[in-house]
C-alpha cells in the first residue's frame, strides 16, 4: 500500500512538472497595466466583436493583444459551427491562407542567411524553366525582360506575375484559361504553367498581388531539397513550437477546425467550407506557400513574437536581427507604391507614416478575413481571426483602433471609433486595389488633361469670392442646373475633410471620380432601368473574383433591397478611388 502510494505520488509529481515545463513555455498572460495598456478600453473590444457576431456579420472570432512579451488579452467570440452549436475556442483551428506568406519568406530568408540564395539573383538562374519569360504586349509581340525578374521582387510582390482570379487582365485571363493555380497539381505544373505565360509588366516597376509567394515556396523546395511541409515542420514550427500549424487537418484535431462562412443572398452566414467535406482534411499535392496552411491564434502568436524579437524566441534564433529589420523595412523602389503610401518590405505590408496607426507597423491577412500586425514601436502584436469568405475587414477595423486608443502615455493612436469595412487604412489599400482592378476602374488616373481643366474653370465660376475655397451655401447657390439636395450631396461627398469648406483639389477629385463611376455604372445597368442588380454588378467574373464583386455589392448595398442605386454606390466609390485615410 505505500509503495502504491508513494508511486501514485512520484507521478502527480511528474505529471506537475510536466504540466509547469508546458506551461513556461507559454507566452505570459498578464493584465493590460502591466504592459501599458488600460484594461477599461481595451475591455471594449468584447462588445465590439461580439456585436459582429450578434448581427451574423461573422460567426465566432479569436483576438490576441499582447505587448512587451505578454499577452494583455485572449478572448474568444461566437461559435467556430454554429450548426453544431460548437463555441470558438483558444485551440481552434482556422484556415490562414494568405497569412502563410510571411512564413514562406521567413523560409526563404533563412537559406538567404545560410548563403544559398541572394536576393539580387535571378529567379532563372535556379527555376530554369523561367529563363525566357516575356512581358505581355497587347500587340502580341512580347517584349524582353528589362531587367531579370529577382527573387527580391517576388519577396516585395513586384515580379510582374499575377494571381488570375484578381483582376481581367489579358494575362490572368491566360492564368485562368490555365489553371494556373490547381491545388490538386504540383507546385512543378504551376511552374510549367507559368514558363509559359507573359507577365504582366516588367519586373521592379509596379506592386501586384500574386502567385510570387508560391513560386517561393517551390524556390524553397528547390534550394533545400526538401518538401515545403518538411522544410517548414523541421526549421520553423519545430523550433517555435507551433503544434497546430500544418497544410492540412489531421483526423484527430478535426473536431476543432471551425466552419468557414460566407454571405447569404438573404442576410446572415451560409457554410462555405465545413469540416466534414473540407480539402483541408487531406495532404495536399500542392503546398501552397502563398495561402495553403491552417493554424491557430497561438501559434500564430509565437511566429509573431518570434518576428517582433528580431529573430527569436525562447532561445531558438530563427534569422539574425538585422534580416527581420530588412523584411520589416519597405523595399519597393521610390518610383512604386503599394496603393497611396503603402510600403511593403520582404512579406509583410509596411506603414510608412504616421498616422492613425503607427509607421512601422508591419502585417497582413488572409482570405478568410484573418488579420495580424505588429507594431515595433509599441512592442504590440495583434491577432483577430474569423473564418469569412469573401475577405472581409471588418473585425481588423473593429480591434484596431480599439487597441491603439488603449496605449497609456501614446501619441498619434487613433481616437475614433471603428469605422467600416471601406474606410480603414492598411486593410483598404489591399481592399480598394483589388475594388478598381475588379471594376475596371483607374480611378483619378482616369482624369484627362480636359476634365481636369473644364472642372477648374467650374470651381473658378461657383467660387464667386475668389478664395479658393467652396462653403455649402456658397456652392448649392452658384451651381447650375441641379436642385439643391443634389448640390449639397455632391458638396458633402466633396468634402472628403469634413470640414464644411471644400478646396479646388477636392472638387475637382470628385467631380473625376463620379464621372468614371457613372460611366462604369451604365455599363453595368445591361436593362437601363436605373439601378443594378447582384447579377448585373457579378456578371462576366468567375471564381474569387465573383465572390470579391458579391462583397462589394453587398456593402454597397445600404438598405439591403439587392439593388444597387446610383446614390448607394457613389458613396462607396468615392472612398475607395480616392483612398482616403478618414
Amino acid at each position: 500500500m505505500k509503495t502504491t502510494r508513494q508511486t501514485l505520488i512520484v507521478i502527480l509529481l511528474f505529471s506537475l512538472a510536466l504540466s509547469f515545463v508546458a506551461h513556461a513555455k507559454q507566452i505570459p498572460i498578464t493584465s493590460p497595466e502591466d504592459v501599458g495598456m488600460s484594461t477599461e478600453k481595451l475591455a471594449q473590444i468584447k462588445p465590439a466583436v461580439q456585436a459582429l457576431v450578434d448581427n451574423e456579420k461573422i460567426a465566432g472570432a479569436s483576438v490576441i493583444v499582447a505587448r512587451k512579451g505578454k499577452i494583455a488579452l485572449f478572448e474568444t467570440f461566437g461559435m467556430m459551427d454554429k450548426e453544431a452549436k460548437k463555441p470558438m475556442k483558444p485551440d481552434t483551428i482556422f484556415r490562414f491562407y494568405s497569412m502563410t506568406k510571411p512564413i514562406t519568406s521567413v523560409a526563404v530568408m533563412m537559406l538567404y542567411e545560410q548563403g544559398k540564395l541572394n536576393l539580387d539573383d535571378p529567379v532563372s538562374k535556379y527555376i530554369q524553366e523561367f529563363k525566357g519569360l516575356k512581358v505581355y504586349a497587347e500587340s502580341g509581340k512580347h517584349a524582353e525582360q528589362v531587367r531579370q525578374m529577382s527573387i527580391r521582387d517576388l519577396l516585395r510582390h513586384s515580379s510582374g506575375l499575377t494571381y488570375g482570379f484578381f483582376g481581367n487582365t489579358p494575362v490572368d485571363k491566360m492564368y485562368m484559361a490555365r489553371s494556373v493555380f490547381d491545388w490538386d497539381s504540383s507546385l512543378q505544373d504551376m511552374i510549367d504553367k507559368l514558363s509559359e505565360i507573359p507577365l504582366l509588366h516588367q519586373p521592379g516597376t509596379k506592386w501586384h498581388y500574386s502567385v510570387s509567394t508560391d513560386v517561393l515556396g517551390y524556390l524553397v523546395q528547390k534550394i533545400s531539397g526538401q518538401s515545403l511541409d518538411k522544410f517548414f515542420k523541421k526549421r520553423i514550427f519545430k523550433p517555435l513550437k507551433m503544434k497546430d500549424t500544418a497544410f492540412h487537418v489531421p483526423v484527430k484535431k478535426t473536431d476543432r477546425f471551425a466552419v468557414c462562412y460566407g454571405p447569404k443572398i438573404s442576410g446572415g452566414l451560409r457554410v462555405v467550407d465545413g469540416p466534414a467535406k473540407s480539402r483541408y482534411l487531406k495532404k495536399p499535392s500542392l503546398f501552397s506557400g502563398g495561402g495553403g496552411l491552417v493554424s491557430t491564434a497561438r501559434d500564430y502568436m509565437r511566429f509573431c513574437q518570434m518576428l517582433l524579437n528580431k529573430g527569436q524566441l525562447d532561445g531558438k534564433r530563427l534569422l539574425r536581427p538585422e534580416t527581420v529589420e530588412m523584411m520589416t523595412t519597405n523595399q519597393l523602389p521610390d518610383s512604386v507604391k503599394r496603393g497611396e503610401d503603402g510600403g511593403f518590405g520582404l512579406g509583410f505590408s509596411v506603414r510608412l507614416k504616421d498616422g492613425k496607426f503607427p509607421k512601422g507597423e508591419y502585417g497582413w491577412g488572409g482570405m478568410a478575413s484573418t488579420h495580424f500586425w505588429i507594431s515595433p514601436k509599441h512592442e504590440l502584436i495583434v491577432i483577430a481571426l474569423s473564418q469569412y469568405i469573401p475577405y472581409s475587414a471588418r473585425l481588423e477595423n473593429t480591434v484596431k483602433p480599439i487597441v491603439y486608443d488603449s496605449i497609456l502615455n501614446s501619441k498619434s493612436l487613433s481616437q475614433t471609433p471603428a469605422r467600416n469595412v471601406f474606410t480603414q487604412d492598411k486593410s483598404t489599400d489591399s481592399l480598394r486595389t483589388g475594388f478598381l482592378e475588379t471594376m475596371g476602374a483607374k480611378g483619378l488616373n482616369a482624369a484627362t488633361p480636359e476634365q481636369i481643366k473644364r472642372y477648374k474653370s467650374i470651381f473658378t465660376r461657383i467660387d464667386s469670392d475668389g478664395d479658393k475655397k467652396l462653403f455649402e451655401k456658397e456652392y448649392v447657390s452658384n451651381s447650375r442646373h441641379m436642385t439643391p439636395e443634389v448640390r449639397k450631396r455632391i458638396f458633402a461627398a466633396s468634402d472628403r475633410n469634413n470640414n464644411g469648406i471644400v478646396t479646388e483639389q477636392e472638387y475637382v477629385e470628385n467631380r473625376i471620380i463620379t464621372d468614371e463611376a457613372k460611366m462604369l455604372f451604365d455599363r453595368m445597368d445591361t436593362d437601363k432601368d436605373g439601378k443594378l442588380t447582384r447579377q448585373e454588378f457579378t456578371q462576366n467574373r468567375t471564381g474569387d473574383d465573383k465572390m470579391l464583386a458579391d462583397e462589394f455589392f453587398q456593402k454597397m448595398d445600404g438598405d439591403d433591397n439587392g439593388e444597387l442605386h446610383l446614390p448607394e454606390y457613389l458613396r462607396v466609390w468615392g472612398t475607395l478611388a480616392r483612398g482616403e485615410k478618414q
